[in-house]
Formats: structure tokens, C-alpha cells, sequence
């Protein structure tokens, strides 16, 4: 009713045609079936193994902690025919197949994980019984015999939950400052633009939802995940004023401008704002080059606009 298809996005391919996930951000016009599968069957059969690879990573770290796929799965393999369970592992096959051969392109970006929570019920029911069937089985050992099973289950139960806890606990804190520094980054850059008379102005970038979220009153755009051409054809056409380069997911067209080897005609001959070198969270091959720069757009508008 809202969008006149059950996939609006299988018109554009911008979804399920992709090949990898920076192209959801092209702007090169429709790409369709033939796009995938023009790829070639060794390319697909790669990404889709790789896929695997994520699913299996994602689900046993990121929602059992690592540790516990090994309570988890002897717990499914004695509890696979339970009717009870039936709608979770159906929902859960189809979930896993979804994910590995369409949604490939989605997985290491974190898209898999905001579905995957949907997991979460099941693998921790299925976690508990785990720990109660290694419970019994420490309980038979002759070191443990002089203790009840009752009290091995509650102490296995109490140490696994404590490790879960204090384990959540740091990836939390982690994950809280690494936001922090990233939007921290983005918070100068803006100042300087307001600095430039440039409030209120359209900005493109590369994370536009952070833009907005800093300042309600800056519109912005997606940086296209295509060539330079186009990219100064979305600059023109929705009347950027200014674009924010981010070392850190910079699309490939405008790596060159980052690393001084290439500069447009309709970026300002210097930026307005560039972050220091001195990052502490740099890392990898562009960690030589300023994390944020900031240029002017100097194309005139659309005719009209």
C-alpha cells in the first residue's frame, strides 16, 4: 500500500543485485539480474562461502560470546525434534538462507545482526540446557561426586552468566567510545562550515544521517558510490555546497582526492577544514592522510533550481 510492490528495491537492484555492499550506494542507474549473475559463477560461489563464514562468525561471537556454541549446539542437536522449537529453527533456516544467498553483500556491514537478535530467545534457551547437560556431565566426574548436581548446575549457571555479563559489558563500553570518537570527528568539520557562512547549506558525505543528527538545520546527502562524473552530477543536481571526505569510508572514486594525486575542477583549490594527523584510532593504509577534510563545491546549480 505504501510502496506499490512487496520489493520496491528488486526495481533499482540497489538490494538484491549488488555485488558488494558500497555499490547499495551507486548512483549509475538500475542494475538487475544480469548484473549479478553476469559476475561469474567462481565470484558467486566465493561471496556466497564467505557468507557462510560471516554467519558463523556473527552468530557465535557476537550473539553467544564466543564460549557458548559449545553448550549451544549439543543442546540443539538433543532438542531438533521438539515441536515446540519447530517455528524457531524453520524461521531460523530460512533466516540463514536468506542471509548467505541473496543478502551476501549485507553481512559484514552489521545489517545481518539488527535481524539476527530475532536468534536471541532461542539460542539462549538452548544455551541454559547446554550448561544444565554439562553440569550433569562434570557432576560425573569423581573430583565433583562429593557435590550435589543441584549445586554444580548453579555454580556452572552463576560462572557463565558472570562471564557473559562482564564480557557485554566491555564490548559495550568499547563499542561506546569508538562511536564517540567517530562522531567527534564530524563535530569540527561542521563548525567549520557554519565558521564559512555555510549554515544551513547542503553537505554531502558519507555518513549524511550523522550530519543531521549533529545539526537539524544541514541537510545532506549520500557521497555516490560511483565516478567522479557522477558524483559532481549529484553535486550539481541536488545543490551540495560542501563535501565531507572521511578517510575511513571514503568511496573509491574520491580516494585519489584524499591522497592529493587527483583534484576535481569544482572542489575549492583547499579544504576549509582537515582533522589532525594525529589519530590514535588510525589504522590500515590511509592512516597517513587526515581522517575528515572538508572542501567547498564551487559548481554553480541546476538551471532552474
Amino acid at each position: 500500500m505504501v510502496f506499490g510492490s512487496l520489493s520496491p528495491s528488486s526495481s533499482t537492484g540497489r538490494i538484491l543485485w549488488i555485488r558488494t555492499y558500497q555499490e547499495l550506494f551507486s548512483a549509475d542507474g538500475p542494475i538487475g539480474p544480469s548484473y549479478l549473475f553476469s559476475w561469474g559463477w567462481q565470484n558467486l560461489l566465493l561471496s556466497r562461502l564467505q557468507a557462510v563464514v560471516s554467519v558463523i562468525l556473527l552468530s557465535s561471537i557476537d550473539l553467544l560470546f564466543i564460549g557458548g556454541i559449545l553448550w549451544v549446539l549439543p543442546a540443539l542437536r538433543h532438542n531438533l525434534l521438539r515441536p515446540g522449537l519447530r517455528p524457531y529453527l524453520v524461521w531460523t533456516a530460512v533466516f540463514f538462507a536468506w542471509s548467505i544467498l541473496v543478502a551476501a553483500p549485507h553481512l559484514p556491514t552489521g545489517n545481518y545482526l539488527h535481524s539476527a537478535v530475532a536468534l536471541v530467545p532461542l539460542l539462549y534457551l538452548l544455551l541454559v540446557d547446554g550448561l544444565y547437560r554439562f553440569a550433569r556431565e562434570v557432576a560425573d566426574f569423581p573430583l565433583f561426586r562429593r557435590f550435589s548436581v543441584g549445586r554444580i548446575e548453579r555454580r556452572v549457571i552463576f560462572g557463565t552468566l558472570c562471564v557473559m555479563v562482564i564480557f557485554s559489558a566491555a564490548f559495550s563500553f568499547s563499542t561506546a567510545s569508538l562511536w564517540a570518537n567517530y562522531r567527534s570527528g564530524y563535530e569540527p568539520a561542521l563548525a567549520a562550515i557554519r565558521d564559512h557562512g555555510g549554515a544551513g547549506q547542503m553537505v554531502m558525505a558519507a555518513d549524511p544521517g550523522l550530519v543531521w543528527e549533529l545539526d537539524h538545520a544541514t541537510p545532506a546527502i549520500q557521497t555516490p558510490g560511483s565516478d567522479l562524473a557522477v558524483v559532481e552530477q549529484a553535486a550539481q543536481s541536488y545543490g551540495v555546497h560542501w563535501l565531507i571526505l572521511d578517510r575511513d569510508s571514503v568511496v573509491a572514486s574520491l580516494v585519489p582526492v584524499m591522497k592529493g594525486t587527483v583534484h576535481p575542477a569544482w572542489l575549492s583549490i583547499t579544504p576549509i577544514y582537515q582533522s589532525p594527523l594525529n589519530d590514535p584510532m588510525a589504522k590500515g593504509s590511509n592512516a597517513q592522510y587526515h581522517r575528515i577534510t572538508v572542501y567547498e563545491v564551487v559548481i554553480p546549480p541546476p538551471v532552474g533550481s
